[in-house]
């Protein structure tokens, strides 16, 4: 057990400085190197001393390249004065005294710590993947060509008002449309296009397709026969689930040029006609 006495040697220090030392931030490895030159200096009653890098060394047990930035963190503090006589080889230090000149070692900045999600399989989450030339399936090429050929061939051609058809299709691809649901919104639209409501000066009332799809206008309650435009064919429209198939019957008819035809009701006549000599169409 250590057991030291002063008779055995002391370091003479005025409580002023011990007071000054415990006041200031000094790094561990400086202080480590300060005490060595406190003791090297004061310790034999001398104001500056020689003092080799195996000395500190030694009474530190740190290496030489830690000694050396912990000397140039003292200096910077202005803790000690380093000073070379002559062709000395070895340093002379001096612990400098006027504590009102030091100069605080500045903290450390403080990051904030990165944080990271981990899932409850304890993997990281990484954000998804946008979808690239090489993660494009087949299956999204063809459901995307599905709404194109939709839009174009089934719900564009039943407006009588057609305008701003890329904002359409944009509503479009984002309600990405059943089947079911494709056929009850052109029907709807094929009712609504006689109302009086929609017809009436110059269509100036009809809303826009994109306005139509981002509204959910087809599901807004139909207005009674009576409000049906008299200036147009005044016709009792129905659902157009049978359009599609009228169309084939028509080309296999080769009546190409009658698809131009939008009212199911006129599809149907120009189908009764046909159906006449061919009794298998159900119309």
């Amino acid at each position: 057990m250590a057991n030291p006495q002063k008779e055995n040697g002391h370091t003479q220090i005025a409580n002023e400085v011990m007071e000054a030392l415990g006041k200031i931030r000094i790094p561990g490895e400086a202080r480590q190197v300060l005490d060595v030159i406190i003791r090297k200096t004061w310790g034999w009653n001398k104001k500056n001393d020689p003092i080799s890098l195996s000395q500190f060394c030694l009474a530190t047990s740190m290496k030489k390249d830690k000694i050396i930035r912990a000397r140039n963190k003292l200096q910077k503090m202005n803790l000690i004065y380093v000073s070379q006589k002559g062709n000395d080889l070895c340093l002379s230090y001096c612990f400098n005294k006027d504590f009102d000149t030091w100069k605080p070692f500045p903290k450390k900045e403080t990051f904030p710590k990165k944080e990271m999600i981990v899932s409850q399989k304890g993997n990281a989450s990484y954000p998804k993947k946008e979808p690239t030339k090489d993660t494009t399936t087949k299956d999204t090429i063809t459901k995307d060509k599905d709404i194109r050929s939709s839009f174009d061939e089934r719900f564009w051609p039943v407006w009588k008002k057609r305008v701003n058809k890329v904002g359409a299709f944009k509503a479009w691809k984002a309600l990405k449309p059943s089947e079911e649901l494709i056929n009850v919104i052109v029907a709807d639209v094929i009712r609504r296009m006689e109302l009086e409501d929609w017809v009436k000066e110059g269509r100036q009332f009809c809303p826009n397709p994109q306005a139509y799809l981002n509204g959910r206008r087809w599901e807004d309650e139909v207005p009674p026969p009576s409000s049906v435009s008299n200036g147009g064919k005044n016709k009792q429209l129905q659902a157009a689930p049978n359009l599609p198939m009228a169309k084939d019957i028509l080309r296999d008819k080769g009546m190409d040029d009658e698809l131009v035809l939008i009212d199911p009701q006129e599809v149907r006549d120009m189908i009764r006609g046909i159906g006449k000599k061919d009794k298998d169409i159900p119309f």
